[in-house]
């Protein structure tokens, strides 16, 4: 059966692991499947600064893997959920990262098709 990716469309978790110190538990889960968007690398860069986790920093980006950046054009999609997601009063910036991973997510399908070509197992003669 072909594992998907985990994205991590916050820092919820990472922040949470880190200051427990189980990153490497979390990334051990994950299996090299982790994924997480330019907003969310920088939030994890705002955090590990305020909250002093540098000792987590590298085994939090090992976890979270390649950052995926907003192409272009999914930068409209991103501006308008979140402008259907903000309420009165909420600063500009909040739920950009959850914004721009699911937009990410949805604009990019063939992203799962090859993330699950390369987990299947080699020699079985079958793709699937």
């Amino acid at each position: 059966m072909p594992q998907s990716p985990f994205f991590f469309p916050d820092t919820t978790v990472l922040i949470n692991m880190a200051l427990l110190g189980y990153v490497d538990h979390l990334r051990a889960f994950v299996q090299g499947r982790g994924r997480w968007c330019s907003t969310i690398a920088w939030e994890w860069r705002q955090s590990r600064d305020e909250l002093s986790l540098h000792s987590a920093d590298a085994a939090v980006r090992a976890t979270c893997g390649e950052v995926l950046d907003p192409q272009d054009r999914e930068h409209i999609d991103i501006e308008a959920l979140l402008t259907s997601m903000r309420e009165p009063g909420d600063p500009p910036n909040k739920h950009r990262g959850e914004a721009e991973t699911l937009v990410i997510i949805s604009n990019r399908a063939d992203l799962f098709g090859r993330l699950r070509d390369k987990t299947r197992h080699r020699g079985t003669g079958r793709r699937g």
